[in-house]
């Protein structure tokens, strides 16, 4: 996996047309995001994403230059995948995903600027130490989901789903062996069981103190965030 980026380009591409004939319809196709549609990304983030992110909620976590920074780590990996509309070449939807690596040091965010962003990420990284996803599933490196984005005027309409079976067979015909990711709300749970993930952690909102109150005073129906892996 530990190849030059145009090489990593170059093979997600072949990929990609591999798995076309599954997951493309008549509405839609897929594309590897590239940088031309980077904008199209933090848009969906910063409008359709975050605001209806339970765990952003919790937070008072916006969409800030912490929040994109992380976001465009993740696009440089070049296998986070794009829905894209047929009628109107709109980007429905994505799937943002990258590698992590038995070898990555534990996940630090002191260099956030932003105090909320920082809470947000150390919340759904803060029991990392409790399970090990490597020797789980015997491997040296996972895709890990970041993020699952769809425009509200596209949504209901089963696309979450859609993209995640898209990143599925994607990771798998890339030669990744295993997957994980995090739900942090009743519809992302819903989908990676679906599929299904290994329910592998939960962490619930109401346990965990923030500016003196537990953060599920702000997530509403969502209850908890749910750690999940799948070996592929």
């Amino acid at each position: 996996m530990h190849m030059p980026c145009i090489l990593v380009c170059v093979v997600s591409f072949q990929t990609l047309e591999k798995i076309r004939p599954k997951e493309d319809t008549a509405d839609f196709h897929f594309e590897v995001i590239t940088p031309e549609r980077y904008d199209e990304v933090y848009e969906i983030m910063r409008d359709h994403f975050v605001p209806d992110e339970p765990i952003c909620h919790g937070t008072h976590t916006v969409f800030d230059e912490d929040f994109k920074k992380l976001t465009h780590d993740n696009l440089k990996d070049h296998i986070s995948l794009a829905m894209i509309s047929k009628e109107n070449n709109v980007m429905m939807g994505f799937r943002l995903s990258g590698f992590w690596k038995k070898t990555d040091p534990p996940a630090n965010f002191d260099w956030m600027k932003s105090k909320h962003t920082k809470d947000l990420f150390e919340f759904v990284t803060h029991r990392d130490n409790d399970f090990n996803c490597f020797e789980m599933y015997g491997v040296e490196e996972i895709f890990h989901f970041y993020a699952l984005g769809v425009r509200k005027e596209y949504r209901h309409h089963g696309l979450g789903d859609r993209l995640l079976s898209a990143a599925l067979d994607y990771a798998k015909e890339l030669g990744f062996k295993a997957v994980k990711g995090e739900g942090t709300g009743n519809y992302s749970q819903h989908i990676y069981e679906k599929h299904g993930f290994d329910h592998i952690l939960e962490m619930p909102y109401d346990s965990y103190i923030l500016n003196g109150e537990p953060i599920g005073t702000k997530t509403g129906e969502h209850r908890s965030c749910k750690i999940y892996g799948r070996k592929l």
